[in-house]
């Protein structure tokens, strides 16, 4: 994944937070093998405003993975960043 790229869409939560007064937006980005078709990792940016509680955040990362897992039955591999949460080992 293109570090660049994924700062870039971060800053734009991150202002679409400020203009419209939300406390949070979420960011999908998923990562491609070299067969165009084949997922490699997806990560979820989970970018809140400068003004939620710390309660808020720990429950939607909680609610977020347990979406994964229940989703992909288990299968999924799960990594939890300061501000995403990433999975793979699914290939869908």
């Amino acid at each position: 994944m293109k570090e660049d790229l994924l700062a870039r869409l971060v800053g734009l939560a991150e202002r679409n937070n400020q203009n419209k007064n939300f406390p949070l937006t979420i960011v999908k980005v998923a990562d491609y093998l070299e067969d165009c078709e084949t997922v490699n990792r997806e990560r979820i940016y989970l970018v809140f405003n400068q003004y939620v509680l710390p309660e808020f955040k720990e429950v939607m990362f909680d609610f977020v993975s347990q979406i994964i897992q229940r989703e992909f039955k288990g299968r999924a591999q799960i990594s939890v960043g300061e501000n995403f949460v990433e999975f793979w080992g699914v290939g869908d």
